[in-house]
């Protein structure tokens, strides 16, 4: 009888903020099963990596194997199939469920072959957020955004329908439009258009931010403004307008500082800037000279924000659950990519810092727009954060439902 067994499947250069990002699930995984296998797919790919069509080829994802290992708990282990070959043979002798965090890229499409021969259990997770979305872009830039992603999902999703690859079993998600799109869908037949025709079961969740606070019996606080810096050349824009200069990179920042000292001046308040895990802390405090900076600490200072700034970032669902004041900086800002549908239709406070009439803004107009934004914020937060008719953790609801379909 093969071994039945859980896992993830994962570049491990994405792994080190895998395990940030899902703190709670990963401790929760630890505790109620014996083994936990991490199966890394920087290696196992069949067509050519770093060529036009590889969505990921200006992301250079290094990683040191020891210091990861050392970050995960004890009873989960590594595995580093060197070629498909390699992991074509552990998957053979193994009855896998496997938490699926690659992305349906050509290259990887001898992988979905392999899972589909062998029957490996494919679940999903987006306790987290799936709103992001690119719009506003240049042809040359829609271009590039349709061959180098949207293709192959398309693809990929097309040879799921045909049966050539295996649907994913489950697919675990705190999206409550989507979820009812994909259910009526089902009940109109109109499941082998649909843009989910991959997902066999859809789950409903709680997000990973009613999982952060909603048990917390410490009091909020509104010490401070907290800036969520981008990362103006994140791997994504990069492909499709290109990386930015050094000159405009000083240009926005030059218009950024300013904004938060004025925002600072007329609240009273200190500005902390937060990063991404994977973000270079001393490249973001030579940017902001004047602010502190801080990496691994954006839930903290969310929780004792005062005001949230950001462009895009999923922890922008911790600031609605929160009932923060929010501030979008403006979508369509030459220097960054687009911001997220969620922005669009829930937040009204829309800032373009080279609007020259920014100058003039003061606390009322503010307060105002954070006002009228909030009224909508019920209903974002019944949409993407609880989205579960339930009070149960998204996190236990996973690890419940995967025990009770796989391990009993």
């Amino acid at each position: 009888m093969k071994e039945k067994l859980f896992g993830l499947l994962i570049n491990l250069g994405y792994l080190e903020h895998y395990l940030i990002a899902q703190k709670t699930l990963i401790d929760k995984i630890s505790n109620n099963f014996e083994k936990f296998v991490i199966i890394d797919s920087s290696k196992i790919y069949h067509f050519p990596k770093n060529t036009f069509l590889d969505w990921f080829r200006y992301s250079n994802k290094s990683f040191d194997i020891g210091k990861l290992k050392e970050k995960i708990p004890s009873n989960f282990v590594i595995f580093q199939p060197e070629n498909l070959k390699e992991f074509e043979d552990f998957i053979s002798k193994k009855d896998l469920i496997l938490i699926d965090n690659i992305e349906y890229q050509f290259h990887f499409f001898k992988i979905f072959m392999l899972i589909k021969k062998y029957n490996i259990k494919q679940i999903i997770l987006s306790n987290i957020s799936n709103n992001a979305s690119f719009g506003r872009l240049k042809l040359i830039e829609h271009l590039n955004f349709f061959f180098r992603k949207t293709l192959s999902l398309k693809l990929y999703k097309l040879l799921c329908m045909t049966n050539f690859f295996k649907q994913v079993d489950i697919r675990f998600d705190c999206n409550r439009k989507l979820f009812a799109y994909w259910n009526e869908s089902r009940k109109k037949k109109k499941f082998f258009i649909s843009n989910n025709n991959y997902i066999k079961e859809f789950i409903l969740v709680n997000s990973r931010t009613y999982d952060r606070y909603h048990d917390i019996n410490s009091k909020k606080s509104n010490d401070y403004i907290v800036l969520i810096d981008a990362n103006v050349n994140h791997y994504e824009d990069v492909a499709m307008r290109g990386k930015l200069s050094e000159e405009k990179i000083v240009e926005h920042y030059k218009l950024l500082e300013e904004f938060l000292i004025r925002l600072s001046n007329i609240y009273n308040k200190e500005v902390v800037v937060c990063i991404h895990p994977q973000y270079d802390l001393n490249e973001t405090k030579n940017r902001f000279r004047k602010f502190k900076v801080f990496k691994g600490r954006t839930e903290e200072f969310i929780y004792k924000s005062s005001i949230v700034v950001l462009y895009e970032s999923t922890m922008i669902l911790d600031a609605f659950f929160l009932r923060k004041n929010i501030i979008v900086l403006k979508p369509d800002f030459p220097y960054l990519s687009p911001g997220s549908r969620y922005n669009e239709l829930y937040l009204l406070p829309y800032l373009d810092l080279k609007n020259k009439e920014n100058a003039n803004l003061n606390k009322n107009i503010l307060d105002k727009s954070f006002l009228t934004s909030k009224k909508k914020y019920d209903e974002f937060i019944l949409s993407h954060v609880k989205a579960d008719n339930s009070d149960e953790a998204g996190t236990d609801k996973i690890i419940r439902i995967i025990k009770e379909k796989y391990f009993n």
